[in-house]
């Protein structure tokens, strides 16, 4: 074979493979379902090609397991779900997941496949709340009577409910931002949207943060360190009185509680939080020095020990937590604190101290440095726990974006004095190890986070950009982008600070 038939022939098989795959993508497909053919629907919706899919995305819940699609193709083509010749505005499927056309060439035999998914309205649960008289929603003490419906689209119908529920404002700062959270309280327990019964829940706003995935992310951490209990939460979409509010975080109530804080029935569940703010609300607090001393303004008490409410003691029955508390601090700060008889490890649980640490020290959490929603609980013959984790929509550098190397919680009453133990120190970089090894799992939780809320975060900005301050990025790609950045380089930073200790 000469020069030129060799060439000739490299150049026919060329031409051949590159007809073959134009082929392949020439296979014309629309595809949309019609009110004639499904009286479910209150509107046409066509399909949205996204990608490598087609994406139809309904205003309404309705049951999406029993839909004829209306599609178009060549004439030569045949169109097959499952091996099963599909007929348009004829053919049923089921759209509670995704649904693969396979396209193929009569004459040819290639095939080309489509992927059909169904939403509705984003693709997340639905909570409908409906107050009495229509009422706006604007006091964080005062209940309103409202009525309660979810919708728990692909968590499974079984999970959904309706029902009455009382409704208020709630949070401190966040309460003070145009879009608001709530407080939820039911006459019993009810569980929702696949979570453990309870009656009381938040749906928390997270407007500042503009990847609306700080809080779950840390909720992630605490998870993978294994901490006793973590918070339980569900991205849900809120209409109140028949207004879109946006993308909501469903959480459960921080309490003590089957299933909940397990501090039992006769434990003590604690929090620290600005004096302020408990003063305002006229909750029963406490004190002891160190706390006093690292967080006192001026002739204000800064931050204070408050009392939660718990199964079984009341306030009154409080000397033994408030003892307890001060002879903790006292231990911690003695000579000998890092006996095991009569140092600090006789008073607190470590484990839970060292994996609560890393979430807050990984998070640059400002609020975690002993000034608020700083959680502790004490089963009735058992040690201090800290924890669970709470408070995150301005961590992860959104509060100190330009600040990140350097240390947060390690400088904060208590947890300072821990680290002058190298038990403690030795224990703490073990777990560090762990966590900084499976640090992929922690982008990889956000990628698919984001990819969840995929079309809610859109709405959600849609209703809300005009209102958030202009340094704020506008674009979610990159707000999610950011998150990422920020935790890797922490953590990157924190290898080499904790490995040095």
């Amino acid at each position: 074979m000469n020069a030129f038939s060799r060439w000739f022939l490299v150049l026919s098989v060329f031409l051949l493979i590159f007809i073959r795959l134009d082929s392949q993508t020439k296979f014309n497909f629309s595809i949309g379902f019609k009110m004639e053919d499904n009286p479910v629907l209150i509107n046409n919706v066509n399909a949205i090609q996204d990608g490598e899919e087609f994406v139809c995305m309904l205003p309404e819940p309705v049951n999406v397991g029993r839909l004829i699609a209306e599609f178009s193709v060549e004439k030569e083509i045949d169109v097959y779900v499952n091996g099963v010749k599909q007929q348009s505005k004829i053919s049923e499927n089921d759209f509670n997941q995704k649904v693969t056309y396979t396209l193929k060439h009569r004459a040819t035999g290639e095939e080309q496949l489509f992927i059909v998914k169904v939403v509705i309205f984003t693709g997340l649960p639905i909570i409908r709340i409906e107050t009495e008289k229509n009422r706006t929603i604007v006091d964080r003490v005062v209940y309103l009577n409202a009525a309660f419906d979810s919708y728990a689209g692909k968590i499974g119908s079984e999970f959904s409910y309706t029902g009455p529920v009382k409704i208020r404002g709630r949070g401190n700062t966040t309460w003070r931002f145009p879009k608001k959270p709530y407080k939820l309280k039911f006459s019993e327990k009810v569980g929702l949207l696949g979570m453990p019964p309870s009656d009381e829940w938040v749906l928390l706003a997270n407007y500042i943060d503009y990847s609306l995935l700080r809080t779950s992310t840390a909720f992630f951490m605490s998870r993978f360190l294994g901490m006793p209990y973590t918070v339980r939460s569900v991205p849900v979409e809120l209409f109140v009185n028949g207004e879109h509010r946006g993308v909501y975080q469903l959480c459960e109530q921080v309490m003590v509680a089957p299933n909940r804080v397990p501090a039992g029935d006769q434990g003590f569940f604690l929090e620290i939080d600005s004096y302020v703010r408990v003063a305002e609300r006229k909750a029963p607090y406490f004190t002891t020095d160190k706390l006093n001393e690292y967080s006192r303004s001026g002739e204000d008490l800064g931050s204070v020990f408050v009392y939660q409410k718990t199964a079984s003691p009341t306030f009154a029955d409080s000397t033994s937590i408030i003892n307890y508390v001060r002879k903790t601090e006292k231990a911690i700060y003695s000579d000998n604190f890092t006996s095991l008889d009569s140092g600090y490890r006789a008073y607190i649980d470590v484990e839970s101290f060292i994996n609560w640490y890393l979430v807050n020290e990984v998070s640059l959490n400002n609020d975690a440095a002993f000034f608020s929603s700083v959680y502790f609980y004490k089963p009735v013959d058992g040690k201090l726990f800290i924890g669970p984790v709470w408070d995150y929509d301005m961590a992860f550098g959104l509060y100190e974006l330009k600040h990140d190397n350097k240390w947060k919680i390690k400088n904060s009453p208590w947890i300072d004095r821990l680290f002058d133990d190298r038990y403690f120190v030795d224990k703490l970089k073990e777990r560090w190890v762990y966590l900084y090894t499976n640090r992929q799992k922690i982008l990889d939780f956000i990628d698919s986070s984001a990819e969840e809320l995929k079309y809610s975060q859109a709405k959600n900005h849609a209703i809300w950009l005009s209102t958030y301050k202009s340094e704020q990025t506008s674009d979610y790609s990159k707000a999610v982008k950011d998150l990422k950045d920020f935790i890797i380089n922490r953590m990157e930073w924190l290898n080499v600070a904790i490995m040095d200790l």
